[in-house]
């Protein structure tokens, strides 16, 4: 990948990139169902917090569809104008993917930064209070 040798990468990237890679790799096409969340946790080799994050992320972006009670699908391209610039945002094209994740990580440190800059002593023992006890 395009973003390989950048430094660390947070697990719900390298797992929407795994899931895109496992679509590719079993000829998926719009429509087609996934495995189980535990299953496709397996298959990408991730836990199933992390596959979970990552398949959010895909049904935001227009690539996968969560329906609830049924399972997990390989979208289908919508035709709506804006959603038509999603559809040239192929699974097979994991430089864009890549090109995404690269615009959050410098979005998310650049708030994490401002966050730990104007937080409160009160916020930040909120804050090692939750990551001890995860």
């Amino acid at each position: 990948p395009a973003s390989a040798g950048r430094g660390y990468r947070p697990g719900y990237e390298v797992a929407a990139e795994r899931i895109l890679e496992y679509v590719i790799r079993a000829g998926l096409q719009p429509g087609a169902r996934l495995p189980t969340e535990k299953d496709l946790a397996d298959e990408v080799r991730m836990s199933r917090t992390v596959v979970r994050e990552a398949v959010k992320i895909l049904s935001a972006l227009g690539r996968l569809s969560v329906q609830k009670g049924r399972g997990i699908y390989v979208a289908e391209p919508e035709q709506s104008s804006w959603q038509q610039s999603l559809s040239n945002f192929l699974p097979a094209d994991l430089r864009q993917v890549d090109e995404l994740f690269e615009f959050r990580r410098y979005l998310e440190t650049t708030t994490a930064n401002l966050a730990a800059l104007r937080a409160a002593p009160a916020q930040v023992k909120a804050v090692r209070d939750a990551a001890q006890q995860s």
